[in-house]
């Protein structure tokens, strides 16, 4: 693995953390409880990257338009159940560590989508935006606040979830 791509796995792990967190806040908070609440609730998860594959698919090595597609797991911190699975892709915007990602969460009760770029030549934390979502997550809103940490493919997630 390239050092180009090992950047790519992290960004991955990345990717499925900060879907994690967005569902973790929503089946915590969840719609109906939203009003009982703070109008931004705090709520910390951890990411493990699962799976992944590195598509090269432009000029050899890095360049405009590759693609890494991911899955992961979501952990509460400090425990050891799934809770549940983002799925997603970035695609590379400049051979030099710009991605734009997009990623969508299935709950049994609709779904939550999150987009933003990740900066990998400029930044260590990272912030996307919940865009949206479907059913019972049709207005979901805030950021996700993330980085990694020693441990690869594991990713410190605090999620900002704004509320009505």
């Amino acid at each position: 693995m390239t050092r180009r791509h090992a950047k790519i796995a992290i960004a991955v792990a990345i990717g499925v953390a900060v879907v994690g967190a967005l569902f973790v806040a929503l089946v915590t908070v969840g719609p109906a409880a939203a009003a009982r609440h703070d109008p931004t609730a705090t709520i910390p998860l951890i990411g493990h990257e699962t799976a992944h594959a590195l598509l090269d698919l432009g000029a050899p090595g890095p360049s405009l338009g590759d693609e890494t597609v991911f899955s992961g797991a979501l952990l509460r911190p400090g425990g050891n159940q799934e809770i549940g699975h983002p799925e997603g892709t970035l695609t590379a915007v400049t051979p030099d560590g710009r991605f734009l990602a997009s990623v969508v969460l299935a709950l049994p009760d609709g779904q939550v989508a999150v987009q933003g770029e990740l900066n990998f030549a400029t930044e260590t934390e990272f912030v996307h935006a919940i865009t949206g979502g479907t059913g019972a997550y049709r207005d979901a809103a805030g950021e996700f606040h993330f980085h990694d940490t020693a441990t690869p493919g594991v990713i410190d997630i605090t999620l900002q979830l704004d509320q009505a």
